[in-house]
């Protein structure tokens, strides 16, 4: 009989995986064997290929000292610049427009 793992658990599992921990540290931190944390991940990626992917976004945002928040801002900014058919370029332009403007009439930028 096998016992079903709690979600709660695998949950956690896969956070700590994401974010790069080791087998052996994830099954010591939640008090469970390396072989459960191996099936957590294999059956996460079986239902969801892209778990992967993650992993190594995440790695790579860490790898930078970004914060996740941090990141994730910028997708929300980028999703709104796209739903408004604003390119980069165009409000780094606009941007540094405000800006010399500011500096012209002595406009703190508090």
């Amino acid at each position: 009989m096998t016992i079903k793992i709690p979600y709660t658990i695998k949950v956690q599992v896969l956070k700590e995986w994401i974010q790069g921990v080791s087998r052996d540290k994830i099954a010591k931190e939640n008090s469970i064997g390396t072989g459960t944390v191996t099936s957590i991940i294999q059956q996460t990626k079986r239902d969801n290929p892209d778990i992967y992917l993650m992993r190594e976004l995440a790695l790579k945002i860490q790898k930078e000292n970004l914060d996740i928040n941090y990141f994730a801002s910028s997708v929300r900014l980028k999703k709104v610049l796209d739903r408004l058919e604003l390119s980069e370029e165009k409000i780094e332009v606009f941007l540094e427009e405000v800006n010399i403007h500011c500096f012209r009439q002595e406009i703190n930028k508090k």
